[in-house]
């Protein structure tokens, strides 16, 4: 953010939300798992023991139930996390990609957007973030609002020790603000012993540990292997052991803060920012869709007035966040935010009912997608032609995107109530509907192409960042 943009914002947080003093506020952690499924922990029906300290902490909380991403994997997601926005507005889309001249870059989140480590620093937060994720770094633009910004710190005990040397080393007079960001439970599924057969020792075709993961992906994902069900089993059996592993750390993180006697005075909000494919739709990892196994992500939020044990079955959006945090620090929702707070849900009262959308966008193609009133209905769009000289958000802008001559499209329609495995394309069955929910997609994209955009670009990536980016598979 510039500088005068910050003066005025930290102005306007002085006058309009600073009645109550810093020191009074609550402190705020953030604990994002990357590629972690809902549907994979116990305190969201599953049958493995995947999560016994996520549970037991979800038991001090309150689970939204039905909690989604605005996008299919970590580069869109994670700036509409930390800004309200959605990716057409902050302009954040794609990551690392060869250019014309054969040099990698990626997308960065422009200095013209406000995080909520800005908007929080404004109002007197000591502000940290701790990161394990290349698409992520300080270089990249998501450094802004944190006083540090510690990245490539590896597995989450190395995280964990790190945030908590700072915190013995903050101004104790000063509430926080905590971004711990966790990549133990994404691909490639490597966990250690004991984890990798605590949930089965499946016979399988794939040596995860062997193969160039972003290879292996791709031929999967491109129909040239085709994986027998004890793959897809050995798959979910790795993933289980991260889960696992990483729950073992979280159950020291949380046992620590409660001794250092924090969460009188704190509010944890532990989520994904996308989910993971397991050959549902017949490719896995993420990045791929608007499918219910990559929006659908974990919500449980602890604090001071939070209801115990309480469950949320209303939807809601990681773009709800941003609004959650400054409510509950008592600070004031800029009407530019997308998100609304759940301050009320969390404290036993009813949220109402609103769609929530998420968006995608990969070289040719996007796609868009709204739930609502028990139905999934997605958009996607295929360009026929493109100038190459043309830049992407002008492409896909909403004007063009019903142009025949421009792009083909493709509609389906799923009734989630029935088919929560979207697995029957109601979309020639159901026209009225379909119409209704095409018509609520273009009020929405109208509504984000007549807001404030980010200025986003690309910067090249340094060899380190591109040999991280490949042992994801990003990269080959």
């Amino acid at each position: 953010m510039s500088g005068l943009v910050a003066c005025l914002m930290t102005a306007a947080l002085l006058v309009l939300g600073c009645a109550r003093p810093p020191t009074d506020r609550p402190n705020i952690i953030i604990v994002l798992v990357d590629a972690l499924r809902p549907d994979h922990l116990g305190c969201y029906g599953y049958r493995l023991p995947t999560s016994p300290a996520i549970d037991a902490f979800s038991t001090e909380g309150v689970v939204f139930t039905e909690a989604v991403s605005v996008a299919d994997w970590t580069k869109p997601a994670v700036p509409s996390l930390l800004t309200s926005l959605y990716p057409s507005q902050h302009g954040v889309f794609e990551g690392s990609a060869s250019d014309t001249e054969g040099k990698v870059t990626s997308d960065i989140l422009g200095e013209s957007l406000v995080t909520l480590g800005e908007m929080l620093q404004g109002a007197g937060y000591a502000t940290a973030a701790f990161v394990m994720n290349a698409q992520l770094k300080a270089f990249l633009g998501f450094q802004q609002g944190f006083d540090l910004f510690a990245e490539d710190l590896g597995e989450a005990s190395q995280i964990i020790a790190r945030f908590l040397a700072w915190l013995d080393d903050r101004p104790g007079d000063r509430p926080f603000f905590v971004y711990l960001h966790f990549l133990d439970v994404h691909w490639p599924y490597t966990p250690p012993p004991p984890y990798d057969t605590m949930f089965g020792d499946y016979t399988s075709q794939l040596d995860l540990a062997a193969h160039d993961p972003k290879a292996l992906r791709q031929r999967i994902n491109d129909g040239e292997l085709t994986l027998a069900a004890t793959d897809v089993l050995h798959l979910a059996s790795q993933y289980d052991g991260e889960i696992r592993a990483f729950d073992d750390q979280f159950a020291e993180l949380y046992a620590t803060l409660k001794r250092r006697h924090l969460l009188e005075h704190t509010w944890i909000v532990l989520t994904a920012d996308h989910g993971e494919e397991f050959y549902e739709h017949g490719k896995i990892g993420h990045g791929n869709s608007l499918y219910e196994e990559l929006l659908r992500v974990p919500l449980v939020i602890r604090g001071p007035s939070a209801t115990p044990g309480a469950r949320v079955s209303t939807p809601v959006s990681l773009i709800d966040i941003v609004p959650t945090a400054l409510d509950v620090a008592g600070l004031p929702l800029a009407p530019s935010l997308m998100g609304r707070s759940l301050r009320r849900g969390l404290e036993g009262g009813a949220l109402d009912r609103r769609p929530t959308f998420a968006e995608s966008r990969h070289k040719y193609d996007y796609a868009r997608a709204i739930r609502t009133s028990g139905f999934k209905y997605i958009e996607s769009f295929k360009e026929r032609s493109h100038d190459r000289n043309e830049p992407a958000a002008t492409r896909f802008a909403p004007s063009r995107l019903r142009d025949p001559a421009r792009f083909s499209l493709r509609r389906e329609l799923y009734r989630l109530t029935d088919d929560p495995l979207e697995t029957t394309d109601l979309s020639e069955r159901e026209g009225a509907v379909v119409s209704t929910l095409a018509a609520a997609l273009d009020a929405w994209a109208e509504r984000l192409e007549g807001g404030d955009r980010g200025e986003s670009g690309r910067r090249e990536l340094d060899p380190a960042t591109v040999e991280h980016l490949r042992a994801l598979g990003y990269v080959q």
